[in-house]
């Protein structure tokens, strides 16, 4: 029977065309990750999936999501949309949104071209935000201003929802990172003050570890404690960096 030699040939040939999109992806400074190439690389990669099943399992049936960094629509399109009664997905990447666009159709999908940072939510009574890989690409600041955002666009019941990486080093990564976290303590008291509680746990990428967090209990932090809050979570960040080891020079590791 010829479909057996068939599949060994498409899998092996999808993995490299996968591999060297995953390799080639740091050094060509893409805005945002093609996740098709995911799907090349067979069934032994599937650590990627992890944020569409553990986020649509966070999702109340029926429920209102948003969500953040969307990329390529890969996890609201096929994973969050089969559960949620609407979502809003947002990302400031005309080009990834037109891939989105042109590969999910599902009507409870609104796939909005805007800032997350500097433009207003379209709700603010989701059950559910999504902030997969994002966090770290935003500034202590930034970052701040975005988990004040979070805040005020859930339901009192609502929860938030990420992943980011924990680094062992400082520098040699995604070059749009502006606040890599470098442990578990660090990203749990970078949320803290916005959520009364949250539920943690790391999952190991073939070498790279990823940092998962469940956030409920949103809380306001006062506008008057704002400033001190950021520059408390800056100096804690500075110090933390102190002790780290340095990547090495050139090398640029694919964090996505």
């Amino acid at each position: 029977m010829i479909l057996p030699p068939l599949a060994w040939v498409a899998t092996r040939l999808g993995s490299l065309v996968g591999y060297l999109y995953l390799r080639s992806w740091p050094t060509r400074n893409l805005p945002f990750y093609d996740h098709r190439f995911d799907y090349l690389e067979g069934p032994s990669n599937w650590y990627w999936q992890e944020r569409g099943v553990l986020g649509a399992k966070t999702i109340p049936s029926g429920g209102k999501v948003l969500d953040l960094c969307c990329g390529d629509g890969t996890y609201s399109g096929n994973y969050y949309s089969v559960r949620a009664g609407h979502i809003d997905a947002i990302d400031r990447n005309p080009s990834a949104l037109r891939l989105a666009r042109s590969r999910y159709h599902a009507q409870n999908v609104t796939w909005i071209d805007a800032d997350v940072l500097s433009d207003p939510f379209p709700a603010s009574d989701y059950d559910v935000v999504m902030l997969f890989a994002a966090i770290e690409h935003f500034s202590v600041k930034n970052g701040t201003t975005l988990l004040a955002k979070i805040v005020n666009s859930l339901k009192a019941t609502g929860t938030l929802i990420g992943s980011t990486p924990i680094f062992a080093e400082e520098g040699g990564h995604n070059v749009e990172h502006d606040n890599e976290f470098f442990s578990m303590e660090n990203l749990i008291g970078f949320l803290e003050p916005h959520f009364g509680h949250i539920d943690t746990w790391t999952s190991d990428w073939r070498g790279r570890v990823d940092a998962y967090f469940v956030c409920s209990n949103p809380k306001v932090v006062p506008a008057e404690k704002v400033d001190g809050l950021i520059a408390k979570l800056e100096a804690r960040r500075s110090h933390e960096q102190e002790a780290l080891p340095k990547h090495p020079a050139g090398a640029l590791s694919a964090a996505r």
